[in-house]
C-alpha cells in the first residue's frame, strides 16, 4: 500500500508501474498516459581526485591506489525520502534531490577544510 500515488484531478488512487489516464500538471496543463514511478533517495558517491590530477565522482570500481584525496564526501542515501507519483514530475524531484545532496557535500568539505585549516595553524603556533 506504500507504492500508491492518489491522483487529485480524479480522486483515484494508482500503483507504481501503473498508467495515469490524465492528471493537471498545475495550474490547468493536463498530462495524459503517464506512469507512475518510485524514486528512492539516490545518496551522493562523493568525489575523489585520483592520481592523474582529475576530479571524478567516486566509484566502487575505483582501485584505493587510484585515488589521492577525498574532495566531498560521500553522502549515504536516506530510507525515509522517495518519490511516487507521475514520471513526469519524479525525474525533476529526483534531479533536484540530487543536486540538494551535491550542495550538502559541499558545504561539508569546506566546513572540513577549514576544520583542517584551523588544526593546522594551531600545530604551526604550537611548534
Amino acid at each position: 500500500m506504500d507504492h500508491i500515488w492518489k491522483n487529485p484531478y480524479d480522486g483515484k488512487e494508482y500503483e507504481v508501474g501503473e498508467t495515469i489516464p490524465v492528471y493537471d500538471y498545475g495550474g490547468g496543463g493536463l498530462v495524459y498516459g503517464s506512469t507512475v514511478v518510485k524514486y528512492e533517495d539516490p545518496g551522493f558517491p562523493g568525489v575523489v581526485q585520483t592520481q592523474g590530477g582529475e576530479y571524478h565522482a567516486y566509484s566502487m570500481t575505483m582501485l584505493e591506489t587510484e585515488i589521492i584525496q577525498w574532495v566531498m564526501p560521500a553522502i549515504e542515501p536516506e530510507s525515509d525520502w522517495f518519490y511516487i507519483g507521475p514520471a513526469e514530475i519524479g525525474w525533476r524531484a529526483l534531479y533536484a534531490r540530487k543536486e540538494i545532496l551535491k550542495s550538502k557535500a559541499n558545504e561539508q568539505a569546506q566546513i572540513s577544510a577549514l576544520l583542517n585549516l584551523d588544526i593546522d595553524e594551531e600545530n604551526e603556533e604550537e611548534e
